[in-house]
């Protein structure tokens, strides 16, 4: 009978001890968030480094007026490349949104409509840099620049008016 408890003793202190209780509970004692509870929103005039980059289309027109890049055909040779390696899974080779990945999902825009083209070249950066809808963001993959170099390789997937 003693053995028995003893050994039930030793047991639970060593239940106690490998789950650090009672000695253990600043886990249990720290201040945490509630469930649910987004992140705090950015401080005023700071752009962030990993999250949520919160500029709008609007914001990068306001911003950028025009390309910076020349429409050279060193630009428009390296956009292509750029929108190959990244952009045709789901637009396809010419932009028409034929690309195999889209097959899967809703197919993306024609990138060479008059709808699509009217756009700003500062919208189709912020596009690219931010993502839309289904589209992923690649502002943590691609450069500025290299943004800006698939806005001009996009610039020649232009269709004539009829």
């Amino acid at each position: 009978m003693k053995k028995t408890f003893l050994a039930a003793l030793i047991g639970v202190l060593l239940t106690f001890y490998a789950t650090g209780w009672p000695w253990n509970t600043d886990m249990v004692q720290q201040p945490a968030p509630a469930p649910y509870h987004g992140p705090r929103p950015a401080v005023n005039a700071t752009l962030p480094i990993d999250g949520e980059f919160g500029w709008s289309r609007a914001q990068f027109e306001d911003l950028y007026p025009s390309n910076p890049l020349p429409q050279s055909d060193s630009n428009v040779e390296k956009g292509t490349f750029l929108f190959t390696s990244y952009c045709m899974p789901c637009h396809g080779e010419t932009g028409k949104g034929d690309g195999p990945v889209a097959a899967k999902f809703i197919p993306p825009s024609d990138l060479g409509s008059p709808f699509i083209q009217e756009n700003s070249d500062a919208w189709f950066y912020g596009t690219i840099r931010n993502g839309v809808r289904l589209m992923p963001r690649y502002g943590a993959e691609l450069s500025s620049h290299q943004s800006w170099q698939i806005v001009t390789y996009l610039r020649t997937l232009k269709q004539p008016s009829p």
